[in-house]
């Protein structure tokens, strides 16, 4: 969960402390569970309410979230954005909706929701939210409330200013509150300071300063612009330039806040006294929704106008200016970001990137649209989006895997922004918007964005109606479509998409994009347990392969063929496929294939019960992860390294592997590797007394694998069938069918919940030394469990109740067996619940297992 960091709060806190505390005390009514702090671009929502959470965070156990909508601008992304903050991702036939309220429904935590104005239409997100999460409190930034039941507004003022009239000599005003002491002039001072360090205020520059923040209005972000021109100015030539200024602000538009013209004008002051150059650097890179390089400036802004580009713009937007072209547009962004309009920021290997507060951002995009820029601009970044990530694909399989990942963390905001124009403007920019869309489906994909990825290339591909795209952008589009929703689970539509591709690759005469096609559907069929069909395919796409196909595509039809001999038990045969995979891989610096080749080679040499062979494939596998940091990968090796610790007896270091690899692999979305995980857990229960549990995870993962034709490979089939018999010979057949159908009711999503909870009770168990007592490895104490039971203040009555509950007894059927009233039996019941801390009779029933309070074989019933 997401915790503060004293970066976060590491900005200028002044005045707002009232605020903080009366916004704090709100959510501690226990009736107020969404406040939205209201107020113009620049008041300093954000700032005051990263400090409300502050104060909140220690009466918060499950922590806080923060979504940052800023380069959020469509409302459907909304909702994945929420979820993915909680690691949730879209996937199966479960709305992302459903997903999101089962896993957080019963957290104690609070969700910061910053920057929603600009997805209004989203407010029923969080009214919906709100509804099904009784104890997740939301706090909302905006400069507008969301009009949704339950919202408590909280206008965000600006900084408390002295009045410009009734300065007296000594610098005190009429209400005998020095000048100093005022918030808007301590903020001034402040950020004055840090930007000048030899500023020191006498008492008269003090008094003009007063005066400075009153003509700003006391906004914070107006106080900060001008504080930075102390470098330049003298206060009084700031007091004078801002008084001219004023003046011209009678005649703005009526239907503004007085405070937000001043802020807009408190820019405009700023951006009047640039350079013609430096004014159209500052308004072009605007266009920005992200943080962006020197390099991705240079191509947006400072080329000439070409004649594409104005026939573009004058067919949209009339007429366009023409366009000089911008020397040292580096110097110009320092300039800039030395004049508080820019923020330098640190990126990848020490590189500076730049970024845009939002509220000068949209000053910026006024004047594009004022200088009739803006669509102009709008082009220049798909076109500089798809020219720089057309050969992402080919980087992302190579050694710098890692860092082309870390730039495209920085770039999420500008791809959007481009793809959006795309979309915009398919008859133009289809073909670029498809390219776009499909060449960052791997970033997608690795980073766990499976959904929105997906999302983008259905969008992306809808543009085939208007404008023809060429065939092999089209197939390789469609294909990498494919590899998304295969992710998510959706094989039909995967297979689906595989055969359109293929059918395209085919009509080109591509035997490459043929190969991976038929690669592609032999995955699925395996997937799908066809196995027959699937070793047709992909023996069809190794000889097109090996027959002058692209090196760098063999391994994956060799791991799939070696997966199918793992399926088979032909171990020989798979690990000579992944080895030869795995060379390849070397060969080609492909960190995260050698990741995934080690642990399939580790999963070989655990089946022949190699163990130390088996740990050194993996261990080797984690050290190509983390260069990566895949996360499909990271599952896979922790799944393998738990699998790998419980039989060779390190249980308490399986539990953590296996809570490693349920977290990331729900995170993911991938349901194929939870499904898997649950099981090793299910199967771990076993062996420490959480027999139901585990046989309501295994009705879980049948019922899901059933209902969303997920093939459940042989070997993994094979070991839950022995634990589910060797639990009906334990606790009867009707106790296991029961509890199977229980689970097999219930959606993946509870089941990621109990097993997690599963892992923590396992560890406490192995923690106190508990194994072995009642209940562990179908061994009964009856001596622990008395003992037990007088802990808990159980009678000897009381006990033989709980064991009548554990069979599901009725309290008809308790008075029967135990020749007691009904009535008499309903209080028993009572007792029972009531001293073991629950509310249900099966959680009675189940927490008695567990405990080893009953002994499993004498509830069996006949």
């Amino acid at each position: 969960m997401y915790r503060l960091t004293p970066q976060l709060l590491r900005t200028s806190f002044v005045g707002r402390e009232r605020d903080a505390r009366a916004i704090a005390d709100l959510f501690a009514r226990g009736d107020v569970r969404i406040v939205t702090l209201t107020g113009p671009g620049g008041v300093g929502k954000t700032r005051l309410a990263f400090h409300v959470l502050n104060r909140l965070e220690s009466a918060l156990p499950d922590g806080v979230v923060i979504v940052d909508l800023a380069t959020i601008t469509i409302p459907d992304l909304v909702l994945p954005a929420i979820a993915h903050e909680f690691g949730i991702m879209e996937s199966g036939a479960e709305s992302i909706m459903a997903r999101l309220v089962r896993v957080i429904g019963q957290r104690r935590t609070l969700l910061l929701v910053d920057n929603f104005e600009q997805v209004a239409e989203a407010g029923m997100v969080i009214s919906r939210l709100a509804s099904d999460c009784p104890n997740v409190a939301f706090l909302v930034t905006s400069r507008m409330p969301l009009h949704i039941a339950g919202e408590h507004e909280y206008t965000v003022s600006p900084l408390e200013t002295p009045p410009v009239r009734g300065n007296s000599p000594n610098g005190v005003m009429l209400d005998g509150v020095p000048t100093e002491e005022y918030p808007a002039v301590r903020l001034f001072i402040e950020r004055a300071q840090a930007a000048h360090r030899a500023f020191a205020p006498t008492p008269e520059m003090v008094r003009t300063v007063g005066e400075i923040t009153a003509l700003l209005d006391g906004l914070p972000l107006a106080i900060e612009l001008a504080a930075a021109r102390t470098k330049l100015f003298s206060l009084q030539a700031l007091l004078n330039r801002l008084d001219d200024r004023m003046g011209l602000l009678t005649g703005g538009p009526r239907d503004l806040p007085d405070r937000l013209q001043t802020m807009r004008n408190a820019i405009a002051w700023s951006y009047d006294i640039l350079s013609p150059e430096e004014k159209a650097v500052f308004r072009r890179v605007s266009i920005f929704p992200n943080s962006f390089s020197l390099e991705a400036a240079e191509a947006v802004v400072a080329g000439p106008l070409a004649e594409q580009e104005r026939a573009f713009v004058e067919e949209y937007d009339g007429s366009p200016s023409d366009l000089e072209p911008i020397g040292n547009v580096l110097g110009h962004l320092e300039s800039l970001a030395d004049k508080s309009l820019l923020q330098a920021v640190t990126g990848l290997h020490e590189d500076v990137r730049f970024r845009m507060l939002l509220t000068i951002q949209e000053f910026g995009r006024e004047q594009l649209r004022a200088e009739r820029e803006l669509l102009l601009m709008r082009m220049r970044l798909l076109v500089h989006s798809y020219e720089h990530l057309a050969n992402l694909d080919e980087l992302l399989f190579g050694p710098e895997q890692r860092i082309w990942l870390d730039r495209l963390d920085l770039e999420q905001g500008n791809i959007r922004g481009a793809l959006q124009f795309a979309l915009e403007y398919p008859r133009e920019f289809g073909v670029q918007g498809v390219h776009l869309a499909s060449s960052v489906w791997r970033y997608w994909l690795v980073r766990g964005h499976v959904a929105e990825g997906a999302r983008w290339l259905e969008q992306a591909l809808a543009c085939r109606d208007t404008v023809e795209i060429p065939v092999l952008i089209e197939a390789e589009a469609v294909n990498r479509l494919g590899n998304l929703l295969l992710d998510l689970g959706k094989h039909e539509e995967a297979e689906r998409h595989y055969r359109e591709s293929l059918a395209l690759y085919r009509s080109a005469d591509h035997r490459d994009g043929v190969a991976d096609e038929l690669n592609n559907l032999g995955l699925v069929q395996l997937l799908q347990g066809r196995i027959e069909r699937a070793r047709s395919s992909l023996e069809e796409s190794l000889a097109l392969r090996r027959d002058g196909g692209d090196p760098r595509a063999l391994p994956n039809t060799l791991s799939n063929l070696g997966d199918l001999a793992i399926e088979e038990r032909n171990y020989d045969r798979a690990e000579s496929l992944h080895m030869e995979a795995l060379s390849i891989r070397r060969e080609i610096g492909n960190l995260r294939g050698m990741a995934l080749s080690c642990c399939s080679l580790g999963q070989v040499a655990f089946f022949w019960k190699e163990f130390d062979r088996a740990r050194r494939w993996f261990d080797e596998g984690l050290e190509y992860q983390t260069q990566v940091d895949d996360s499909y990968s990271l599952a896979m090796l922790m799944l393998g390294l738990g699998r790998l610790d419980l039989a060779t007896g390190r249980p308490v270091q399986a539990m953590k592997r296996l809570g490693r690899a349920l977290e990331v692999s729900q995170r993911m979305g991938s349901r194929r590797m939870v499904l898997s995980v649950i099981d090793t857990i299910a199967t771990s229960a076993v062996s420490y007394g959480f027999d139901r549990d585990a046989i309501r995870l295994f009705g879980t993962t049948q019922g899901v694998r059933e209902r969303e034709n997920l093939h459940h490979p042989q070997r993994e089939c094979a070991a839950t069938d022995r634990v589910l018999a060797m639990l009906t010979q334990r606790l009867g057949e009707s106790v296991v069918s029961r509890e199977h159908t229980i689970g097999r009711r219930q959606w993946l999503n509870q089941a990621v919940q109990e097993a997690a909870a599963l892992i923590v009770q396992i560890q406490e168990r192995l923690e106190t030394g508990e194994v072995g007592t009642a209940g562990v490895n179908g061994v009964f104490d009856p001596a622990a469990a008395t003992r037990k039971a007088r802990a808990f203040g159980l009678t000897r009555r009381e006990r033989q109740v709980l064991a009548l509950l554990v069979r599901g007894a009725s309290d008809k059927e308790i008075a029967e067996a135990l020749s007691i009233a009904p009535r008499t039996a309903m209080t028993h019941v009572s007792n029972v619940l009531a001293k073991l801390g629950v509310n249900r009779r099966t959680a009675a029933a189940s927490y008695a297992i567990r405990e080893g309070l009953v002994d499993p074989g004498a509830t069996r019933e006949g």
